[in-house]
């Protein structure tokens, strides 16, 4: 599971990377879950199972206990463990043995002793959950055997049955050998020292962009589970992670927290598990904003006045004062200086593309205005630059759903994992000194399979 939640950290801070293309220019906070279906293959468990129970399982090696039976046994695992599913939360394990036995005949001392092999089949019902501290608690419950071959011993002209002395035996050990497997996948598994390590993971701050100086956070506040079920050859789950993502330019100390020394306890919950929402950021820096702008409106001409007066737009630059978009346009001819505009900028859900919207001359334009140019005011500039100013957004957000669908495909360390981003979706914007912010909502699928 630890490499499984250490690839799904890398890959989701790599969605973001993709997202996040352009530099952000302050610390922001996004509340976001990461939610994606997980497979955990019966065969895997069957592996893990195997390498914790090998070799000899039991051993009895003397003739004497047991009230002198006059009895060694010797018990190995003779083959692969087999597990298979019966139902929700109960896997059926089957163990393959070989049985050395040897016994003596005779009385006061005098015995005649001869040995035989015999395998069988042990089988056993492997009952799961994950509590809430995180504890995988198993509960094998002894399910009988069937023998491969049944085991006699042949004294010269005695054939002696020694079916129901092993049977007796394997029923008293059967419960141990259940009670071994239980303490092997408690020994060999630890969820919840698993889990803080990937808590520690993902909220590791993570550089993004040399060229911005731009790093990023993913904060896991609670994880949730979907209630486990399972098929022939998977046991099927969900993880919910609720997170903060903190991005930021430059290092800010908000990124750093202290490492965890626990989890919150795991709450199972019903969720859609065939999608995830995450919410992130589209940075785009006003030279391109400036760069659309000149194409559309440098060395355009406005008249006023039937013709009266001409100004020319000689160079346009596009930034933001107040938290509002400010247009500065260098004109001249009737009027020769620099003219402020400011407004407002949102997303055309239709359209997709950046408008703006509430333009108006600043306050210092309109006091220069006021004075020797009072003929601007008839509201031409602001309506020409409202209707016109577009900024396409088909192409940035078609290359952040192309780069993360190819982040989403891939196998590594064993886990191959197939996902798909099918909506991006600006749903916020906001702009500060440097750069227009777009907080975007990615709706998407993915699975994991080992």
């Amino acid at each position: 599971m630890y490499s499984s939640m250490k690839f799904f950290s890398t890959v989701f801070i790599f969605v973001l990377q993709s997202l996040s293309s352009m530099a952000q220019t302050e610390t922001v906070v996004q509340t976001s879950s990461l939610q994606f279906p997980f497979k955990l293959s019966i065969k895997n468990l069957e592996e893990t199972t195997n390498q914790a129970i090998r070799g000899v399982i039991y051993k009895d090696s003397l003739y004497t206990d047991d009230n002198n039976d006059q009895l060694k046994c010797t018990v190995w695992k003779d083959g692969e463990i087999k597990l298979s599913s019966i139902k929700n939360n109960v896997l059926k394990l089957d163990i393959p043995l070989k049985v050395w036995i040897e016994k003596g005949l005779g009385a006061f001392g005098a015995y005649t002793y001869k040995s035989t092999e015999f395998r069988l089949i042990m089988s056993f019902h492997l009952v799961y959950n994950i509590s809430t501290d995180w504890k995988l608690n198993t509960k094998t419950i002894k399910n009988g055997y069937v023998w491969s071959q049944k085991p006699s011993l042949n004294f010269i002209s005695l054939q002696v049955p020694i079916t129901p002395i092993v049977e007796k035996i394997l029923d008293k050990k059967q419960g141990e050998y259940a009670n071994l497997i239980d303490e092997q996948i408690s020994k060999n598994v630890n969820l919840k020292a698993q889990l803080i390590d990937v808590w520690n993971l993902l909220k590791e701050p993570q550089k993004v962009s040399e060229e911005y100086n731009t790093w990023l956070a993913l904060l896991p506040q609670s994880i949730e589970a979907y209630p486990f079920t399972q098929d022939a050859s998977s046991i099927v789950s969900a993880f919910k992670v609720n997170l903060k993502v903190v991005s930021s330019i430059g290092f800010d100390s908000m990124l750093i927290t202290p490492n965890a020394r626990d989890i919150p306890p795991l709450g199972y919950n019903f969720f859609n598990l065939d999608s995830f929402q995450l919410n992130t950021l589209v940075s785009i820096p006003y030279s391109e904003a400036t760069s659309i702008a000149k194409k559309k409106f440098l060395n355009q001409e406005f008249s006023f006045s039937d013709n009266k007066y001409k100004v020319l737009v000689n160079d346009i630059a596009i930034y933001s004062q107040d938290n509002k978009l400010t247009i500065v346009t260098d004109l001249s001819g009737s009027f020769n200086g620099k003219a402020y505009i400011q407004g407002d900028i949102y997303y055309d859900e239709v359209k997709r593309i950046l408008k703006m919207r509430n333009l108006e001359f600043d306050m210092k334009t309109k006091n220069i205005f006021h004075k020797v140019a009072s003929w601007l005011f008839n509201g031409k500039i602001e309506q020409n630059l409202e209707a016109n100013f577009e900024m396409p957004m088909d192409e940035l957000l078609g290359y952040c759903l192309s780069s993360t669908n190819q982040a989403l495909n891939r196998t590594q360390n064993g886990f191959k994992m197939s996902g798909k981003v099918w909506q991006l979706t600006p749903t916020s914007i906001n702009c500060n000194e440097k750069t227009i912010l777009l907080t975007v909502l990615a709706k998407g699928s993915l699975a994991v399979e080992k």
